[in-house]
């Protein structure tokens, strides 16, 4: 995982996927700074109010210790967010990675 993120002045953009380790169930999101979402996506979690109702699900039942949250791409600058996101999808579909319903 490539941390550089979290020690720039600059937002940096890019694609966050988290991960349940155990089912091996991802969900991808794209984001306009990543130390800002990955943050706020964790305290959603925790208070139990994260919008995908699976997912809040299993992690209310599994705990913290078998989730990943992290940048999974970073993006270049004035890259399009949604094209990102749409290709890092499919590339996880063709590895045969299963996605939480949106």
């Amino acid at each position: 995982m490539n941390n550089t993120h979290l020690f720039s002045s600059q937002p940096t953009r890019g694609i966050i996927r988290i991960w349940n380790l155990q089912t091996e169930t991802s969900l991808v999101v794209k984001s306009e700074d990543l130390t800002q979402d990955i943050q706020a996506i964790r305290f959603s979690l925790d208070l139990g109010n994260f919008p995908n109702q699976p997912l809040q699900s299993e992690y209310e039942k599994q705990g913290l210790e078998i989730f990943s949250i992290e940048a999974l791409i970073l993006a270049e600058q004035g890259e399009n967010l949604d094209k990102l996101l749409a290709s890092s999808k499919q590339a996880l579909l063709d590895m045969g990675v299963s996605f939480y319903a949106d």
